[in-house]
Order: C-alpha cells, then structure tokens, then sequence
C-alpha cells in the first residue's frame, strides 16, 4: 500500500510540475482546499478589483453627465465655440452701431457699449468648451481684460470710430470687424 501511495504522491507531483507556470498555484490551491475556496479566492483577487476599477470609472462618467444636466450645457468642439462668438459678434454690431452713431460723451458711450456686450454674452450660458471653461466666461475675460496694460474692448470701439470716422453706411462692418479682430486676438494670445 505504501508503494501504491508513492506512486500516486509521485504522478500527482509530475502532474502538477508538467503544467504552466500560471496554472501550478490553482490547481495546487483546488486540490489541497476544494474548487470552492479557489473561486472566492479568485473573486476577491482578481475579479473584484477589475469589478470595482470598471464601476469607478462609470462613476465618474455619470457625475460628469450630472453636471452637464444639472447645469443645462452643452459640450462644444473649438470650431462650435468660434461659430458662436461669431454669432455673438453679429447680434451686438446693430446695437454697437446705434451707440457709436449716437453722439455721445465718450464715457458714456464706453460705458453703455460695455453694458451691452457683457449682458448679450448671457445668451451664451450653458455652452462649455472642450477645455471644462464655459463660452460666456471665456468671451467676458476677453472683452474685459485682466492685464492693465489692454484696454476693454468698448474703449478700443470707441476710439477706433473717433479716430477712423467710417462713413454712416460702413458703421456695421468697420464696428464688426473691429471686434472680431480684437476678440480674434485676444483668444490666440490666451
């Protein structure tokens, strides 16, 4: 009897060395505690972890999509966002316009020309870039520049019309253009 349990010890030893290095710790865990232990150990080892770095990262894409909700926006390209500061430009030029037509003290035209461009970027709200910044923040930044050294965009209006005095019929372009180029430059500098 003895000799048939060497020889049993022996075949199971060869059996269990014959087999791929991966494969010699499960199989030696199944025989010596059962398939079952094997399992839970496999769940908690392997599966679990998996399980819980797939759940995590479904997490944070529902908390993503919440605050896009819950904010009323909606994700654009950069090509997206121009198109809409494009937009912007055209419905404030006809009020623009008005204002520097008027003649008005330069102060006051600064100021009202101001107001209008900040309050019209409210339109924007719940558009957000790509970058996480939202189009009506980022259009405000440029419009009232945090560096002392640049001038806020009505003054720059203003001033341009004072000096260049465009005919009345070319107000709309001369005051579209300047804003563009000014808005323009201000996003390729940032």
């Amino acid at each position: 009897m003895s000799e048939d349990r060497s020889r049993e010890r022996r075949a199971h030893e060869a059996g269990i060395a014959g087999l791929p290095a991966k494969w010699r710790v499960p199989v030696q865990l199944i025989s010596t505690f059962g398939l079952a232990v094997f399992l839970v150990l496999y769940y908690l080892f392997v599966i679990r972890p998996e399980d819980v770095a797939r759940f995590e990262a479904m997490r944070q894409t529902i908390d993503e999509l919440k605050q896009v909700v819950q904010a009323d926006a909606a994700f654009l390209k950069n090509e997206q966002a121009e198109r809409l500061e494009r937009l912007y430009i055209d419905a404030v030029v006809p009020e623009v316009v008005e204002i520097l037509r008027q003649d008005k003290v330069r102060e006051a035209a600064i100021g009202e020309i101001d107001r209008r461009l900040i309050l019209k970027t409210d339109r924007l709200r719940g558009f957000v870039r790509e970058n996480g910044r939202t189009v009506t923040e980022q259009l405000r930044a440029r419009l009232r520049p945090a560096h002392p050294g640049d001038r806020d965009v009505a003054k720059i209006l203003v001033d341009a019309a004072a000096e260049n005095e465009p005919a009345s019929a070319d107000y709309p372009a001369f005051a579209r253009d300047l804003l563009r180029d000014v808005l323009q430059g201000r996003r390729m500098a940032k």
